[in-house]
């Protein structure tokens, strides 16, 4: 289940056999075994992947004006 999350999120397969040795078994948390190079690396993919989030959201309201604008012209024709 977590490797699919790590797949999801849009990290390679070299990137998660490095990060999985750092997460335990028993919780899913992070190890002790993590080094500063693996941290730096997460932390680009999690600034990656919220700048892909504002993207999206930005999609989303472009999206949502043409739907509104499309709808008040279709109440207005009727």
């Amino acid at each position: 289940m977590r490797v699919q999350t790590l797949y999801a999120a849009g990290l390679n397969s070299k990137k998660i056999a490095r990060l999985l040795p750092c997460i335990r078994d028993a919780d899913g948390g992070p190890s002790e075994i993590a080094d500063a190079q693996l941290v730096d690396e997460l932390a680009a993919e999690r600034d990656r992947i919220d700048r892909t989030i504002a993207d999206l959201l930005r999609s989303r309201e472009v999206l949502s004006d043409v739907i509104d604008m499309a709808r008040a012209g279709l109440d207005a024709a009727h």
